[in-house]
């Protein structure tokens, strides 16, 4: 009878034995299938993070102070505004994705009544302006504290498109699609009174179409005016307050964003940002924001830190158990391989059977344990990496309203492979030190076991 069929009459024989082991295996195979499935993933989502959140900077213009003889300190002229050229020259680093400007003004609206502040007049009836290219990666609703509830967000390529508030839209009952006359103007104080500072006949107006409409949280400070309100923010194109001449075409005198593809790099970005001459660095300053990804990446790092320990503790662990198992089950074992010792079979051949046994295990164990793992691991995914497309700011996904969904990630074959093959080589060697009191024993010292 060869090896091989001793190994199976043996499974066959001993089945409560052998499940015991088959079990053993599956459970130590799932283990190592899921930690390895979850380091990957981790590992992915960490590039992934660095690639879709990124990094941010900011340039913006700098508050130059002066004092005065009287000790008065008072506002210094203001410095110019960033111009498309400039901001171009930025753009030409390939680790930076996109770009979001800032422009501020207001406006009244043709037939648009704003919702009343303090001292509300048909003079100060207007509303915040505030220009953009992504009105979604405004801080405001990154932070949730505005909403969008219906529509889409504006984007760089948008020309003419506002977002108005919900309480804006319904005062005036304007929807998605809807157009509205804006005309330009100033808020100013004329003693007590509110009013606006542009004259009828200097006024410039154009037609808005809206394409949004979002929610708010703030609260507004008590007796704001009626500009001052929140609910009156409109968020609008960059082409809205150039074209009601309160702004020059492509000049930026708000704040300047800029998006980078991997904010481990953002430090070297920035160094290379502060060489251009092309910015008056006496008046504008640079500041940088990777909060989310340091907080998210943190997480994740100490995540793979503990699937990497696990992934070896459990490696260790169940062979250390095997180990116990097999010591306990060859020795009681020993009069088996006393017999096969008298009919002729050699204690290599003994030992042979031995390991055929545990590979038989190993493999159809490792197999049921991929079957498992393949049916698990859409769950793993969604349970321990579904907050990471909370924190995503990747403009094209956004405005799709999509989080970052990978198909399910298989392993590689070479990671299966590796784990199948450290397993059965730690079974291996699991059986050959539990084999040990046989090797050492002569022939005659093991037949002398059986009496």
């Amino acid at each position: 009878m060869n090896t091989f069929k001793r190994s199976l009459l043996y499974l066959k024989r001993k089945k409560g034995k052998a499940a015991g082991i088959f079990f053993l295996f599956v459970f130590i195979s799932l283990l190592l299938l899921c930690s390895e499935f979850i380091l990957k993933k981790s590992d992915q989502s960490m590039k992934q993070l660095r690639e879709s959140i990124g990094g941010e900077f900011f340039i913006k213009k700098t508050q130059n102070m002066e004092v005065t003889d009287k000790g008065i300190t008072e506002t210094a002229e203001q410095s110019p505004g960033i111009s498309k050229e400039v901001i171009d020259k930025v753009l030409e680093n390939p680790q930076i994705k996109y770009w979001n400007a800032y422009n501020y003004g207001y406006a009244k609206g043709k037939n648009l009544q704003f919702i009343p502040g303090m001292g509300h007049t048909d003079s100060n009836n207007m509303g915040k302006v505030t220009t953009l290219n992504y009105s979604i990666l405004d801080t405001d609703f990154q932070f949730d504290t505005n909403k969008l509830v219906k529509g889409r967000h504006l984007k760089e390529e948008d020309m003419k498109k506002v977002l108005i508030s919900q309480e804006l839209a319904e005062l005036n009952q304007l929807d998605i699609g809807d157009k509205i006359q804006l005309e330009s103007a100033d808020f100013g104080q004329n003693g007590d009174n509110y009013i606006d500072l542009i004259p009828e006949s200097e006024k410039e107006s154009m037609e808005a179409e809206i394409v949004g409409i979002y929610s708010t949280d703030k609260i507004d400070a008590a007796g704001a005016p009626t500009a001052g309100l929140t609910v009156n923010m409109i968020y609008g194109s960059n082409d809205i307050l150039p074209e009601l001449s309160e702004v020059p075409e492509n000049t930026y005198f708000g704040e300047l964003a800029f998006y980078v593809r991997d904010p481990a790099k953002i430090d070297e970005i920035i160094k290379e940002v502060r060489k251009m001459d092309a910015v008056d660095w006496d008046h504008y300053s640079i500041r940088k924001n990777v909060f989310k990804y340091e907080k998210i990446s943190k997480d994740l790092l100490s995540l793979n830190q503990l699937i990497r320990a696990l992934l070896v503790g459990s490696f260790l662990v169940g062979m250390i158990l095997l180990l116990l198992i097999l010591m306990l089950t060859i020795k009681n074992r020993t009069c088996e391989a006393g017999v096969y010792l008298s009919i002729g079979v050699g204690k290599k051949k003994i030992i042979y059977q031995f390991i055929l046994e545990i590979i038989i295990l190993a493999v159809i164990g490792f197999a049921l344990s991929f079957l498992l793992y393949l049916c698990i691991q859409g769950i793993l995914e969604q349970r321990l990496f579904s907050d990471v497309s909370e924190v995503i700011t990747d403009v094209e996904i956004l405005q799709k309203k999509a989080e970052i969904e990978e198909s399910s990630l298989l392993l590689s074959l070479e990671s299966g492979l590796l784990i199948f093959v450290a397993e059965l080589l730690g079974a291996v060697v699991a059986v050959m030190i539990a084999s040990y009191p046989i090797l050492k024993l002569q022939p005659k010292e093991l037949l002398s076991h059986m009496e």
